[in-house]
């Protein structure tokens, strides 16, 4: 357990913490607080990583790098979040989203390297002009850069996929008699009460053929099948994927 700091990247790179030290064979894992990107900074390596165990620390890997290995967390990657937003109709700024663990991205991050945020370790937020601070629940400050876009509908989205994350998961689990229990979350909270057309499709993933069909139809959409034919090679797909639910 690390002693809360109050951290941003221009304190990092401008204070008595330099050289960094880097920690060997680092594995990639959902206890990674925060990632700044320093790939164009002279820094000795392209990330610092504020970790839960080993603090502070540099990476030779980029953070876009670093995001990218997170399948091996869940197996799966970023795949349930792009299903997921590709289900409420969300189209930029792609998350991490594994149920209750989540990162976000502070600017874009699909083609370049940006600075990114553990939205599980957080408990509160304070929006300043192009820059976030971060309180976590052990009480770390963590300031990021937010150069553009409206912040409170991003954290809005991204809890909104973590509880969507979770309905998938529980709709699966319940038709086999098992419970899903997790922590209530306080930025959970903050928009439990929400009442926004994407809030209200929350609901029908507690549908589990729905479920169903929305994956099987999100993995035909993103195998390359070309249009031509497309319609006829879906429909050729879907049948054999519905054979194998039976027994004969």
């Amino acid at each position: 357990m690390i002693v809360p700091m109050e951290i941003s990247k221009i304190v990092l790179l401008e204070s008595n913490l330099q050289p960094f030290h880097s920690v060997e064979k680092f594995a990639v894992d959902n206890q990674i607080i925060a990632l700044f990107d320093v790939s164009k900074n002279n820094v000795e390596g392209n990330s610092i990583v504020f970790h839960e165990k080993y603090g502070i620390f540099t990476d030779a890997r980029s953070t876009k790098q670093i995001m990218n290995e997170l399948y091996e967390v869940n197996g799966w990657g970023f795949a349930m979040a792009k299903f997921l937003m590709n289900y409420f109709g969300i189209t930029h700024h792609t998350p991490f989203i594994n149920n209750c663990f989540a990162y976000m991205p502070m600017t874009g991050a699909s083609r370049r390297n940006t600075d990114w945020i553990a939205i599980h370790f957080i408990e509160l937020y304070q929006i300043e002009t192009k820059r976030i601070l971060f309180i976590t629940k052990q009480g770390n400050k963590i300031w990021l850069e937010f150069p553009r876009g409206d912040f409170e509908k991003r954290i809005h989205d991204v809890c909104l996929l973590i509880q969507a994350s979770i309905k998938v998961f529980e709709v699966f689990l319940k038709q086999g008699g098992c419970q899903l229990h997790y922590p209530p979350e306080q930025l959970f909270l903050i928009y439990s009460k929400c009442r926004c057309k994407a809030y209200n499709k929350l609901r029908l993933l507690e549908d589990l053929e729905m479920v169903c069909r929305l994956i099987i139809k999100f993995l035909l959409d993103n195998q390359g099948i070309e249009s031509l034919g497309k319609e006829e090679t879906e429909k050729f797909y879907l049948q054999n994927l519905e054979r194998t639910k039976k027994l004969y």
